[in-house]
């Protein structure tokens, strides 16, 4: 990820993870969008207004495909949330190797003690 000019240098150890993470979710977008886009596709052209397509054949009906489209993705989702929550909870944990910082803001001025 390092050569993809679209992302800026890491600033953190956390960014390895969370650029996986993402990619991980654009892929994912990625497979459910583009079959979906191209059927969208393919049956407005094969069934479109004149055309010679058959159209009186039965509907059969799958209950494995249908099991299938219902039982994966929520399965999909909740490992996807559950990566991202135990890399949120990875982020907000203070190392115990952390040094106590105070700061006084005021409105032009920021001291550190």
């Amino acid at each position: 990820m390092g050569s993809l000019p679209l992302f800026p240098e890491r600033a953190s150890t956390f960014a390895g993870p969370v650029d996986t993470l993402y990619f991980i979710l654009i892929g994912l977008a990625l497979l459910f969008a583009v079959p979906v886009a191209a059927l969208i596709i393919f049956f407005a052209i094969k069934y479109r207004r004149g055309s010679n397509a058959d159209r009186s054949g039965a509907i059969s009906q799958s209950t494995a495909i249908e099991v299938t489209w219902i039982v994966v993705p929520p399965f999909l989702a909740l490992g996807v949330f559950t990566w991202g929550a135990r890399l949120y909870v990875n982020i907000y944990q203070i190392p115990t190797e952390g040094m106590d910082v105070y700061i006084v803001v005021k409105q032009w001025m920021w001291k550190v003690q």
